[in-house]
């Protein structure tokens, strides 16, 4: 039998890497169908499922984490198996919808899960599922540049299989789902009788509600401008759908095994620093990845970029666990989880039609600016209330 961090741990792997399989090859599929647009309404009706996120971590503290999560995991199965219509916008809204919502509870649900460790294990636990985290959206990315390939073989429509694919994938975490034992949850203090309302939360916090996840806000619109269409921008470079995958995939596992192997090292590191040289770096390599250059030029700022981002993400998710207290942890995540689907939303919406126009230029003069303003920002936030927390 499996104990709960085993399966916390092999859900992550199936989780991510069903979402970077379908992730990888969404976009291209929809843009070979010439409906790109409606790839950036589906991707702005998950973030809008996405901003109900507060409701979500209510749900969680009133009902079995189970019960819920595997209702989640339904939903986003049902949101990957319908992205394989690219000629409709009511089913790819449709589409965009349900997955959010799975996704979306999901997330939440597995920053949940790290309060159900003791305090002075969560940052390696938190850690430990950040490394196969990477590992698995790696993974996923390679095997669905392979698995088109293979499909191309034996399919006329290889990108359909492949959606299809992801989304069984995602089916075989219902076998293993992680039970949590409720009572480590009480012995952690973690809220599972009283559901406290969301307006209560806001004003007991109103620096992290408002502050802090209009920040959240601000990398949400860059992630959704840039993120999602980097697949579409390697294409433009002349670079083929095998490529593209093989340099998403190295980059994103490159970023996981330097986790894996520093994780005790990096664990010590001031959270905030890190997390802003990071940023910094991510912030140039944005500039330079929307630059003309050659191929292996790309190659190696892509590279360098995925590492950037997993080391980024790492620092950002433990500044959260720092902050947020544990027994309002479900609503206030929900809350950030909102900010960054929101942003997602515009800045979905306004990528498709950026990169549709191809306006690189203006691309690569405003997103830099907006990551790293809105880094140094949450920096300093940080550094005035983690004293605090």
């Amino acid at each position: 039998m499996l104990n709960f961090k085993q399966r916390v741990l092999i859900f992550h792997v199936l989780f991510f890497g069903s979402m970077y399989f379908s992730k990888t090859i969404h976009p291209i599929y929809f843009e070979e169908q010439g409906t790109l647009t409606y790839f950036g309404l589906s991707y702005a009706a998950m973030a809008v499922a996405g901003a109900l996120s507060p409701f979500f971590g209510k749900l969680l503290l009133r009902y079995s984490t189970h019960r819920m999560g595997t209702i989640a995991t339904f939903c986003y199965v049902i949101g990957l198996s319908t992205r394989v219509y690219a000629h409709s916008k009511w089913i790819a809204i449709f589409s965009g919808f349900v997955a959010g919502v799975g996704a979306s509870s999901l997330l939440l649900l597995s920053r949940y899960w790290v309060y159900a460790f003791e305090e002075d294990e969560r940052k390696e636990k938190l850690s430990q599922i950040e490394v196969f985290s990477n590992l698995a959206q790696g993974l996923g990315v390679i095997a669905s540049v392979y698995m088109v390939f293979i499909f191309e073989k034996y399919s006329h429509t290889p990108y359909v299989c492949g959606l299809l694919f992801s989304a069984g994938i995602l089916a075989l975490s219902l076998f293993i789902f992680p039970k949590m034992d409720e009572n480590s949850v009480e012995k952690n203090h973690v809220a599972t009788i009283e559901s406290p309302s969301i307006l209560s939360v806001i004003r007991a916090y109103p620096a992290l509600s408002v502050v802090f996840s209009s920040l959240i806000l601000l990398q949400g619109i860059y992630t959704g401008m840039f993120v999602p269409f980097i697949p579409v921008l390697l294409k433009t470079y002349g670079i083929e759908i095998r490529m593209i995958g093989s340099v998403i995939a190295f980059g994103t596992l490159l970023g996981g095994m330097m986790q894996m192997m520093g994780k005790t090292w990096l664990a010590k590191k001031r959270e905030e620093w890190m997390y802003l040289l990071s940023c910094i770096l991510i912030a140039v390599l944005t500039y330079y990845m929307l630059s003309s250059l050659s191929v292996i030029w790309i190659f190696a700022i892509f590279t360098s970029y995925s590492v950037m981002r997993v080391i980024a993400r790492l620092f950002l998710e433990m500044m959260k666990v720092r902050l947020v207290p544990k027994h309002h942890a479900p609503i206030l995540f929900g809350l950030f989880s909102t900010a960054f689907l929101s942003g997602d939303m515009l800045g979905g919406y306004f990528g498709s039609k950026l990169f549709e126009l191809s306006d690189l230029l203006l691309a690569q003069r405003v997103l830099p600016v907006l990551f790293i303003f809105s880094a140094i920002f949450v920096f300093l936030f940080y550094r005035k209330n983690a004293a605090f927390s």
